[in-house]
């Protein structure tokens, strides 16, 4: 089963959403980019929706040139409404008040100078979730062969 991430990020911003995915693959993780699901005649709206309740977790990318967009804001708000954890990775310049919802979520802290450690913490806490949810699967599963095997004994009396 794949573990999946909604990456909620301005276009300004990229190369950046670019590197992350990149970094994800290598922890197991698929990093949905909305610009790399093109379906035209679709509305956006619709497809971001979609592609965030197929989320595992959503990771929203938080930088100068993504706190202000009110399309990441919005997906934030979804994520939230539809219960998937939110991962924040936050760029040092900007302004805690700019957090709106995510205010008191610890985040991941990005420091363009030095972007190694955010990478360490985010692949980091993407293969924990990752460990977590197949753990989640392997039980669920256990369970339902159990209840199978069950009804099947009572059936065979």
């Amino acid at each position: 089963m794949a573990y999946s991430a909604f990456l909620s990020h301005s276009s300004g911003d990229r190369a950046l959403a670019e590197g992350m995915r990149t970094l994800a693959a290598l922890a197991g993780v698929e990093l949905y980019l909305a610009e790399h699901d093109v379906q035209p005649g679709s509305l956006l709206s619709e497809k971001v929706r979609a592609a965030i309740e197929r989320s595992d977790i959503v990771v929203v990318l938080l930088t100068p040139s993504s706190y202000s967009s009110a399309y990441v804001h919005q997906e934030v708000g979804y994520a939230i409404r539809s219960d998937k954890f939110v991962l924040p990775v936050v760029e040092l310049s900007v302004p805690r008040d700019a957090l709106a919802m995510l205010e008191g979520v610890e985040y991941v802290p990005l420091d363009f100078n030095a972007p190694q450690q955010a990478t360490v913490a985010l692949a980091g806490q993407l293969k924990r979730r990752r460990t977590q949810k197949l753990r989640g699967d392997v039980i669920v599963a256990a369970i339902l062969v159990t209840l199978l095997a069950l009804a099947l004994a009572q059936e065979a009396r």
